[in-house]
């Protein structure tokens, strides 16, 4: 099923895969949405408290440039949006890790949560549907 969401919309991505996150900002981008790509969840954070956000795409387990996991990821960031935002985005939260970690993404009120590896296709198609409903 194709949506059509007939303005452009701001998406905010936080991934630390940048060739991963580029493959989502330029998909996005073809379909007409503003989208900044952010690796730090600290910068999600400021992006969020900064710009009007329609959706965020947030990986979960984030790892710093060294490769270690960031104690302060997307969990974090999803936290911010749950508690600290007036104007919420619709929030869709990605992860390569156990389901575990994608509930409590869920319990912070996440739309919709996706098992990586997933394809440009079925997350392109998982934001033009909550847009859509916006």
């Amino acid at each position: 099923m194709r949506y059509v969401v007939s303005t452009m919309k701001k998406i905010l991505i936080l991934e630390d895969d940048f060739d991963l996150g580029m493959a989502w900002k330029i998909q996005l981008e073809q379909f007409g949405h503003d989208v900044v790509l952010v690796s730090d969840p600290d910068d999600a954070i400021d992006e969020l408290s900064t710009l009007t956000v329609d959706l965020l795409i947030s990986d979960i387990l984030i790892r710093d440039h060294d490769g270690a996991l960031q104690p302060s990821g997307g969990l974090t960031v999803l936290t911010h949006v749950a508690l600290d935002l007036a104007s919420k985005p619709k929030v869709i939260a990605v992860s390569g890790a156990s389901f575990d970690v994608l509930r409590h993404a869920k319990t912070l009120q996440a739309d919709r949560v996706m098992k990586k590896p997933l394809s440009v296709d079925s997350l392109s198609g998982a934001v033009e549907e909550l847009l859509a409903a916006s």
